[in-house]
């Protein structure tokens, strides 16, 4: 993961909101019970926190498939989550 961006935004003139731009590649295999093709992913992710414990991240990957058949091809997933952290903060 490469993060090139980092920033801090004010929403509505009252909240602060940290925000990092990062990019992902990984190389991987798929298991699926017909095979098990060998994979690329490239992806791109921005993070949004609202404060110290929770905040917002989306992620957009693209899989690329070194083998392809009828039932594999590449993909293109987009993800949204909620982010939380437990417990104390030093």
């Amino acid at each position: 993961t490469y993060v090139p961006f980092y920033s801090k935004s004010i929403l509505f003139n009252s909240y602060l909101v940290h925000s990092r731009s990062y990019l992902n590649a990984s190389v991987g295999v798929a298991d699926y019970q017909i095979e098990k093709p060998l994979l690329v992913s490239i992806g791109f992710g921005q993070n949004f926190y609202f404060g110290t414990d929770y905040g917002v991240k989306i992620e957009l990957d693209y899989l690329n498939f070194f083998k392809k058949s009828t039932y594999i091809q590449n993909q293109l997933t987009i993800s949204v989550g909620l982010v939380f952290a437990w417990g104390e903060n030093e």
